[in-house]
């Protein structure tokens, strides 16, 4: 035995330092609720643990940001929601402003209305906004860099890449424009047209009176170009007007004619109402040739004094018919009413015709003693005069003329080829307005100023749309592009409902900017879709995450009891071992009896 070098109690000592530590580490992990205090625990699971706990707490940020991009499209699209509410509003006041019951006065308020609704539209697109940051401006939209100037790329789908676009422009859009030149080449401002007519522009009509002076047919025709947004120019000393559209392309029109009231009726036949004539006589004078403008009815009637009896006759007339047609269907018809018995006798020359009542056989003599009376009516019975004051001092024609602008033309080929296009691309020009299709929903508009020709260019990049990061880790993004909303991004800068014309083309303008909104609309409410179902990903992700971190660092208390407890009497036991070890060299003192 040796006393030295007590070896059962080092042994049992270090057990119990053994069990000491294990308990320690127990009693750690039952506190704190972590099986991973320390790298030293698990250094493998550490180092797992950090990286997901770097995902969860991006995940929760995610989450956030999504919830905040939801915001984002919902302060835009309720904005939107209002302009939506407008362009009905306007379109309701177009369809108004097309019915033929309303005067210019009507119009013009029409007009008032737009133009506030169209200065709305305005204010909320430069002043919707989210944290300061303005939503409908274009500021989110992606940018594009045409390489030339008066080249505006107003619109891109999403289905457009990235990249260089060129096209060739062959021919530029044109206005319609038309220039009428006055005959009457001595006529001045103070002259006075001395003939009563209506001049027609594009379906206005400007009444003219017989005392109104060339300057104040020329006002009239101002304030009516102005109402059909038309631009008047007057040339030559006032002896050329020009009238051209403000808007490019084909669907651009102006329409002129005058008609002369000064006309006269033919024979006289104007009056709607001739009263029988005591004399049973009626001389009816004109002082023009030339053929009728419109149909029309001569009504002849005879009616007997002593029995009261009317007898009637109709002598249709025609448009274009020729004074020789009217006077041979007078006579066919006056020869069916004379047929059982002698009434009127008709008689006419180059200027006049006469209607004169017999005694009731063909061989008396016409006059005051003739049991019948005559009377005649008539309706558009009118040819033109041979003066056309009107035409004359002011150069409009009598015959309706029309004049178009023109599409500008262009071409996708680029030297024999095409780039950035697809073979399957389709392009379509309206005005200065290019617009090309593709599959996959590829759409491009290009806004052309007049005078670009040649080929022109268009850098089309992925920056510009407002990103938000609705993930834990790079590039886990939703790209939101929200465009401009204008009165001209709308296509509205032109709309004019002062004129029934003009009401007519505000519809289809209306339709086109009502299409766009619900277009830009249906864009923002996919992207909250997308971003709802992210926040529900995230949502299921971070649970799942959690749950993993959880099994990788929480303490199994019911296992951790156990262990525990097995190291708590794993310690009183070596406790007591120490003592009863440290007892034994006290026996050497036997052998030293």
């Amino acid at each position: 035995m040796r006393i030295n070098t007590n070896i059962t109690a080092i042994m049992a000592n270090s057990h119990l330092q053994k069990n000491d530590n294990a308990l320690g580490k127990s009693l750690e992990r039952l506190s704190s609720g972590l099986k991973l205090n320390r790298s030293a625990d698990n250094s493998a699971g550490m180092a797992i643990s950090a990286k997901m706990r770097a995902q969860i707490k991006g995940l929760d940020q995610a989450n956030n940001n999504a919830s905040d991009g939801v915001s984002v499209i919902q302060s835009a699209e309720g904005a939107l929601g209002e302009v939506h509410s407008m362009l009905q509003r306007m379109r309701e006041l177009a369809v108004q402003g097309a019915n033929g019951t309303n005067t210019d006065e009507d119009r013009d308020a029409i007009q008032k209305e737009m133009e506030a609704l169209q200065e709305e539209i305005d204010r909320i697109g430069t002043d919707t906004e989210f944290n300061n940051r303005p939503l409908l401006d274009g500021t989110w939209d992606r940018r594009r860099y045409p390489d030339t100037v008066g080249v505006n790329v107003t619109e891109i789908s999403n289905s457009v890449q990235a990249g260089d676009y060129k096209l060739t422009i062959i021919q530029g859009a044109e206005q319609a424009t038309t220039t009428l030149t006055a005959t009457n080449t001595t006529a001045n401002l103070t002259d006075k047209v001395g003939a009563k007519g209506k001049i027609v522009i594009n379906g206005y009509d400007i009444p003219i009176k017989e005392d109104d002076t060339k300057a104040d047919v020329l006002a009239k025709i101002t304030e009516a170009a102005d109402r059909l947004n038309l631009e008047v120019e007057f040339q030559n000393n006032y002896q050329s007007i020009k009238l051209t559209s403000y808007e490019y392309g084909s669907e651009q029109e102006i329409t002129v004619y005058c008609e002369d009231e000064s006309y006269v009726p033919a024979f006289g036949l104007s009056s709607n109402n001739t009263n029988y004539s005591d004399e049973a006589k009626i001389t009816l004078t004109g002082n023009t040739t030339g053929n009728t403008t419109a149909s029309g009815t001569i009504s002849i009637n005879v009616r007997n004094k002593d029995t009261n009896q009317v007898e009637t006759v109709n002598i249709p007339i025609n448009a274009g018919d020729t004074k020789e047609d009217i006077l041979k269907n007078i006579t066919t018809q006056i020869d069916t009413l004379n047929a059982t018995e002698q009434k009127i006798n008709v008689n006419y020359d180059k200027d006049n015709i006469t209607f004169t009542s017999y005694e009731g056989n063909a061989s008396a003599i016409p006059g005051n003693g003739s049991k019948y009376e005559v009377s005649v009516t008539c309706t558009n019975c009118l040819v033109p005069a041979q003066d056309g004051k009107i035409q004359e001092m002011f150069g409009f024609p009598i015959e309706k003329e029309t004049v178009q602008g023109e599409n500008m033309k262009a071409d996708f080929t680029i030297n024999g080829d095409r780039v950035g296009f697809s073979n399957t691309a389709i392009l379509s020009a309206q005005g200065n307005k290019l617009t090309i299709t593709d599959q996959g929903g590829f759409r491009m508009e290009y806004e052309i100023e007049n005078g670009v020709l040649g080929e022109v260019g268009v850098e089309v990049m992925d920056i510009g749309t407002m990103t938000i990061h609705v993930g834990a880790n790079e590039g886990q993004i939703i790209d939101v592009c929200i465009p401009e909303v204008s009165k001209e991004a709308l296509g509205l800068t032109y709309l004019n409902c002062r004129s029934q014309f003009g009401c007519e083309k505000a519809i289809s303008l209306l339709d086109d900017a009502i299409s766009k909104i619900s277009s830009i609309r249906s864009s923002l409410g996919a992207y909250q879709n997308r971003m709802d179902t992210a926040m529900s990903s995230l949502s299921v992700t971070h649970e799942n995450m959690t749950a993993a971190i959880s099994r990788l660092e929480d303490t199994d208390m019911s296992s951790e009891m156990t262990e525990y407890t097995k190291y708590t009497v794993l310690q009183q036991a070596a406790t007591a071992m120490v003592a009863q070890a440290n007892e034994r060299p006290q026996t050497v003192l036997q052998l030293l009896q």
